[in-house]
C-alpha cells in the first residue's frame, strides 16, 4: 500500500531547492528573510514555497529556523528508504565542501539520524527518522528536517 510519502521515494529532490535552503542558512538572518514563503499572521513565520517534495515545511525568519515534516509512514522499510533518499538528496544539494557530517545526540524516538554543519558559518541541518508511538499496533514513522543558522 502506497502512502502520500511515496513521492519522496519516486524522485530525488532537485539539488537547487536544498542548495537554496543551505545557502540561506549559511547567509544568516538576512538570507533567511529572503527565502520565499507564504507568510502567516505573524509576518516573520510562514510556509516555505520551495518545500521538499512530500514534506510540510515552515520557516521562522526571526529565529532563522526551518522545519519540515513528512507525512506519517506506516511501513518501516518504506520509511527507511525515504530517509535514505532524503539524506542522499541533502548531500547532493549542499553547495560547498564546508558542509560536513557531524555527530549529535539522537532524540529518544530516533531510529536513524544524521546532521550536517557548515564549519565556516556554523549553520546546521538535522535529518531524523523517528517512530511515533501510538495506541495502535503499528507505529507510524515520520521524517523531520531541521535547519538553522549560527546562533
Amino acid at each position: 500500500m502506497k502512502t502520500e510519502t511515496s513521492v519522496v521515494l519516486q524522485s530525488s529532490q532537485p539539488p537547487n531547492v536544498l542548495g537554496q535552503i543551505a545557502i540561506a542558512l549559511v547567509g544568516g538572518s538576512d538570507a533567511m528573510r529572503a527565502l520565499r514563503g507564504v507568510r502567516s499572521a505573524d509576518a516573520q513565520k510562514g510556509k516555505l514555497q520551495t518545500p521538499l517534495p512530500g514534506m510540510d515545511c515552515g520557516i521562522d525568519r526571526i529565529l532563522s529556523y526551518l522545519s519540515c515534516y513528512s507525512a506519517p509512514i506506516i511501513d518501516k522499510k518504506e520509511a527507511e528508504n525515504a530517509f535514505t533518499q532524503l539524506v542522499d538528496d541533502v548531500k547532493a544539494g549542499l553547495p560547498s565542501a564546508s558542509w560536513q557530517p557531524i555527530t549529535v545526540v539522537p532524540t529518544i524516538d530516533s531510529v536513524q539520524s544524521i546532521s550536517y554543519q557548515d564549519w565556516q558559518f556554523g549553520a546546521q541541518i538535522d535529518i531524523e527518522l523517528r517512530v511515533r508511538p501510538t495506541m495502535e499496533a503499528q507505529h507510524p514513522y515520520v521524517i523531520p528536517v531541521y535547519g538553522w543558522t549560527k546562533i
